[in-house]
Formats: structure tokens, sequence, C-alpha cells
């Protein structure tokens, strides 16, 4: 009776501890599908829109504008913009397509899509 009981519980442990590594390695698994989907995403937006994503990369990399995370987008470079927060600001006249470009981005969850408009 004690080694049927001690069975019991070893083979409750053992399957426990099973269920939870499994869970754990198909987790890490599956973090890592959708990091290399992101990364795969992210080739082909910038394969569609070079120049937009190396200014935005040169702005995000400038020491003075690295923790600037809201931009407008203005129709060119005679629009006024109030800008007493710092904001970047990215050109329709620079950038062909910029409202739809920046859709992609948001439909693939690259960006929030949460610009001042």
């Amino acid at each position: 009776m004690v080694s049927q009981l001690i069975s019991f519980v070893v083979g409750v442990f053992a399957g426990a501890a099973g269920k939870y590594l499994a869970d754990k390695f198909t987790d890490q698994r599956r973090r890592r599908e959708s990091n290399e989907e992101r990364k795969k995403d992210f080739r082909l937006v910038q394969g569609r829109m070079p120049d937009l994503i190396a200014e935005m990369k040169r702005d995000l990399e400038d020491p003075e504008r690295q923790f600037i995370r809201e931009f407008f987008v203005v129709p060119n470079r005679h629009v006024i913009v109030n800008n007493e927060i710092p904001r970047l600001v990215y050109f329709e006249d620079e950038h062909q397509d910029l409202r739809n470009k920046l859709l992609m981005l948001e439909n693939r969850r690259l960006y929030d899509g949460c610009y001042a408009r």
C-alpha cells in the first residue's frame, strides 16, 4: 500500500514536471517563431520603403532625439508645426505615399499608429 502511494505521488510529480517543461519549451518556440516572423516582416517593409526607414533610424540614433517617440506628418517644410514637446516631423512631399507607408507599418504591428496628425 505504501509503495503504491509513493509510486502514485512520484507519477503525479513526474507528470506535472513533464507538462511544465513541455509548456515552457512550447512558449520559447512560439516566441522564437514570433520574433522571426517580425524580423521577416520588417525586412519586407524595409525593402519597400528604404528611405523612410533609413530616415527614422537616423532620427532614433541621434542622441538628441533618441527618446522621442511621437511625430507629425505634414505636407511640406512650409507648414509650421507648434512643437512645444519635442517631436519628429516627416514630410509627405519627401516620402511618396507616406500615410500609406505608415498604415503598412501599423498593419504589420511594427508601429502603433499614434502619430500626430
